[in-house]
């Protein structure tokens, strides 16, 4: 049975960003095993515009990069979860429970209702969800 991930956006960021990246081996593996096949990766709509605003404030990147880089993961035909009420109602009960974004908590939601593993590289949201059945710190997978 292939593995099901909902892919952070902060994993996302670092195929783009490359130049002194974290944790990048790792990033990386993800994409390729997602395009061997190996795993499956979900991600809320909100994935879309939270990769496209954290490539437009990088400096690096012009517009013409921001729109092609979108394009790119766009044409991966990650699995999309679209907003229910139910997800979003979850969502807000775990931002306030966690003291996290709702942003983040919706990307947690998904995880915790489609029983998959949220693969993030942010480590303040790992510390304070503290969730290791439902979230993954991506510098923990193994460096591709």
């Amino acid at each position: 049975m292939t593995q099901r991930w909902v892919l952070d956006t902060s994993v996302a960021v670092k195929w783009f960003s490359q130049a002194g990246e974290a944790d990048l081996p790792q990033a990386l593996g993800i994409r390729k095993k997602f395009m061997d096949g190996q795993v499956r990766l979900v991600v809320p709509e909100l994935f879309f515009i939270e990769l496209a605003n954290a490539l437009r404030y990088n400096s690096r990147f012009t517009a013409h990069d921001v729109e092609a880089a979108v394009a790119s993961v766009w044409a991966m035909e990650l699995e999309r979860a679209d907003l229910t009420s139910e997800a979003l109602k979850k969502a807000v009960r775990l931002a306030y429970q966690h003291q996290i974004t709702l942003y983040d908590a919706a990307f947690l939601a998904l995880a915790q209702a489609d029983q998959a593993v949220l693969v993030t590289a942010d480590e303040a949201f790992c510390r304070k969800v503290l969730d290791p059945s439902h979230v993954l710190l991506l510098k923990h997978l193994p460096q591709a």
